[in-house]
């Protein structure tokens, strides 16, 4: 890619290039990383269940970002059946303050491992790696997911996921279909809802979880 960069093919026309990825290239986290996130996880997490769920509640666009009483939503409809992790950086930490505030105030922080902003990458990974499913939004994290071979729920709206999004793997891949602005790659959405992201329900969001990982936890 580096050599194709240098003479000037960026952006979308690297996705016209002939450059081919075997479709079961995986990679691991390291068994030192695996175990003290794990022990973090069971530590934090003062019920254990049978589901571990990933959340990726950070992107670099605000335009990308699944609304955080979305999110609040998914958390309490699994409440019974989940423990959650929470995975972004020191940004936000900040951001998401209100959501970590208000599964506080319910109760609900008892099933929650909150790492926002409290990890390095290789802990990110580690983190991904023991969770049975992640769901996140267009952002790095969802291909360090794919890379570690675990079913992913990715949510887009200003991003194109034929271009950004997961190529192979276990992936639902959940959009607003009743827009025809998506894929718009604004980072100030015109609309005053951005409707693109909103309009992802979270029962979409949970259906779509356990059409990934089937009936070993139970049914919808």
């Amino acid at each position: 890619v580096k050599p194709c960069i240098a003479n000037g093919v960026t952006g979308k026309k690297l996705y016209h290039m002939d450059f081919f990825v075997p479709p079961n290239l995986h990679v691991w986290a390291e068994e030192q990383w695996k175990s003290i996130s794990y022990d973090t996880f069971l530590e934090r997490s003062e019920v254990e269940k049978p589901l571990r769920v990933g959340l990726v509640l950070g992107t670099s666009w605000a335009t990308k970002e699944w609304p955080q009483e979305k999110w609040y939503s998914l958390i309490k409809s699994l409440q019974y059946r989940a423990n959650f992790v929470c995975l972004g950086g020191p940004k936000e930490a900040t951001q998401y303050k209100p959501l970590m505030d208000s599964l506080t105030a319910d109760g609900l922080d008892k099933i929650m491992l909150n790492m926002l902003g409290k990890t390095t990458l290789q802990e990110v990974g580690a983190l991904i790696e023991s969770c049975d499913v992640v769901v996140t939004a267009d952002t790095g994290s969802l291909h360090i997911a794919l890379a570690l071979n675990k079913p992913v729920v990715a949510l887009f709206g200003p991003t194109d996921p034929k271009l950004w999004g997961p190529l192979t793997g276990n992936f639902k891949v959940l959009v607003n279909d009743e827009l025809e602005c998506l894929g718009c790659r604004k980072r100030r959405c015109p609309k005053p809802d951005q409707y693109c992201m909103s309009g992802i329900d979270s029962v979409r969001v949970k259906k779509a979880i356990f059409e990934l990982i089937g009936d070993k936890h139970g049914k919808v």
